[in-house]
């Protein structure tokens, strides 16, 4: 079994702007885009219910940016969730984080809605993507990427997992018959339902564990999926105040604190998404996938994720036949000083990870020569890295770099 896990730096090469995680965080801290968000939902409002104080949103937003200067989108997403999730909801037994506030004697002092700031945070995200050009040569790079996602495709089984919210992977893949799990229930609605059963019997199959534009929650705890995410957008924002039963839901319910990843799944603390549906599934196939493999292609991932880093990890140590080959983009010199320099660094990414796994699974070759001359090379038997990303690599390599370099 091929698996393939597709993270933000795969979508790079395919917008102008560049979606890169710098350009979405430029994007949710512009009291613009917040102004017409607001103004936007208190309009929809209708004079129902309590309107959402649009200075106290900016104010709150620049004292996390003044307080902490580095944060990114969903750093400062975490941020916003959490304080949402007590200023709406501080009584007593409703979450674990309330209470713990409570026991402090913590007060909220948000006095608007704050049950719908996440979704509105979340919507900036989608509408960011959404209003992105294509780069000149888009038809180009995608019918590269669907070459080499064919090529993958030896007859076994092959899981194609992608971290982005945007279109381009579903744009690759079509005429593919890779199947994304979710299927009409009858012919009356447009909306699309996630079929386990079928999903898990598919030899081709494309997960969304971080979620995706396309994807809408209702008022049954049930997320469809909607063909056009431009449509599926339009219908979030029409349905969002709707009591019936496919109606927007922007929250769900969970133990330590309300969660609100629900179309998109962003922030710092991810897990709490995979006690729902479609999450749930995703996230179980996506270790079993990943332990079932001979061969991994992580592309344009950060490596910011420890459940992801684990099943990585995992997968190492499980078969020293087990090979992985990272698409990445590292400016420096590979060396294997610069790698164990990792150990004494506090963020994380690549390189941190790589180092982690040098001391807990295997040893890297003293020296890399082969990929700081042709940027692709083994750093040691299961490990291959190209690093001069991912636009670089359709152009080059997406022929014949598995069969020629994972030997």
């Amino acid at each position: 079994m091929t698996t393939m896990i597709f993270g933000a730096g795969a979508s790079i090469p395919f917008f102008k702007p560049t979606l890169t995680t710098e350009y979405l965080t430029q994007q949710i801290l512009n009291p613009e885009k917040w102004r017409e968000v607001i103004d936007r939902y208190n309009d929809s409002l209708e004079k129902r219910g309590i309107q959402i104080t649009t200075n106290e949103v900016i104010s709150f937003l620049y004292k996390i940016k003044s307080k902490f200067p580095k944060y990114n989108f969903e750093q400062i997403c975490e941020i916003v969730d959490k304080i949402s999730s007590f200023s709406f909801g501080p009584w007593p037994g409703i979450t674990l984080f309330s209470d713990i506030l409570l026991l402090n004697e913590i007060q909220p002092k948000q006095k608007f809605e704050w049950e719908k700031v996440p979704f509105l945070f979340r919507t900036i995200i989608a509408e960011s993507i959404l209003n992105l050009g294509k780069v000149d040569n888009y038809e180009k790079l995608l019918k590269q990427q669907k070459n080499f996602i064919e090529k993958q495709d030896t007859g076994d089984k092959i899981s194609l997992i992608s971290l982005n919210y945007d279109d381009v992977i579903l744009d690759s893949i079509e005429g593919l018959d890779v199947d994304h799990g979710f299927h009409r229930r009858n012919d009356r609605t447009k909306r699309f339902y996630l079929d386990v059963t079928r999903f898990a019997k598919a030899k081709k199959t494309i997960s969304f564990p971080h979620g995706h534009l396309r994807f809408i929650s209702d008022n049954t705890n049930d997320t469809c999926y909607i063909n056009n995410s431009t449509n599926a957008n339009k219908i979030r924002w029409n349905k969002l105040n709707s009591n019936f039963i496919d109606g927007t839901l922007p929250i769900f319910q969970d133990k330590f604190a309300y969660n609100f990843n629900t179309f998109i799944v962003t922030g710092q603390t991810k897990d709490g998404c995979y006690n729902h549906l479609p999450y749930a599934f995703y996230y179980q196939k996506m270790a079993a996938d990943i332990l079932k493999s001979n061969i991994i292609t992580v592309i344009g991932y950060s490596f910011d994720d420890a459940d992801i880093n684990r099943m990585l990890k995992s997968f190492l140590s499980l078969d020293t036949n087990n090979k992985i080959l990272i698409v990445n983009y590292i400016e420096e010199k590979i060396t294997k000083d610069l790698i164990n320099s990792m150990a004494l660094s506090n963020g994380k990414g690549l390189l941190k990870w790589l180092y982690e796994v040098s001391i807990g699974i295997i040893q890297f070759y003293e020296e890399f020569p082969a990929i700081n001359r042709n940027q692709v090379g083994p750093l040691n038997d299961q490990v291959f890295l190209f690093k001069g990303g991912y636009e670089r690599f359709l152009n080059q390599y997406s022929n014949y770099v598995l069969k020629d370099v994972l030997v």
